[in-house]
């Protein structure tokens, strides 16, 4: 018998060793393709949430900050999207925050004073799929997301 070749055994090992490495290269590919089509979906959902916040905050130019409560929400499925962003909806709310109501916190900080506390209206993105109250007030004008 000579010793010039391969035993079976000897190919079928190389073979598993290729082809586990195969399966470890596809999958890595579409893992990465994956992750790059939830970041192009995160990205085209930040751009339509900011132009929904900018048309809210020119309303609320407009019209005032103050007493001010909206409750609305809706798609983008009007003739100006063209019907390319018909899977996305939002959904925003305008409420006034009585920070009377808000827990003292200024004894933690070291801040102790007697001033009274201003009053501010606060306004939050969320999208429609995760809508729920933000825990944080925030400051006339600003938002948090």
């Amino acid at each position: 018998m000579s010793n010039r070749g391969f035993t079976l055994l000897e190919c079928m090992i190389a073979l598993l060793l290729v082809s586990t490495a195969l399966i470890i290269v596809v999958e890595s590919q579409s893992f990465a393709v994956d992750v790059e089509q939830r970041t192009a979906r995160m990205n085209v959902a930040t751009m339509l949430a900011r132009e929904i916040m900018t048309e809210l905050d020119l309303r609320m130019v407009k019209e005032g900050f103050g007493e001010l409560e909206i409750k609305e929400r809706g798609d983008y499925s009007d003739e100006r999207y063209d019907s390319r962003f018909d899977e996305y909806r939002w959904e925003y709310e305008v409420e006034k925050v009585d920070l009377d109501q808000m827990p003292d916190l200024s004894m933690l900080m070291g801040l102790a004073s007697e001033a009274p506390r201003p009053r501010a209206t606060r306004w939050a993105w969320t999208p429609a799929e995760a809508a729920r109250p933000t825990s944080s007030p925030c400051s006339p004008g600003s938002a948090s997301i």
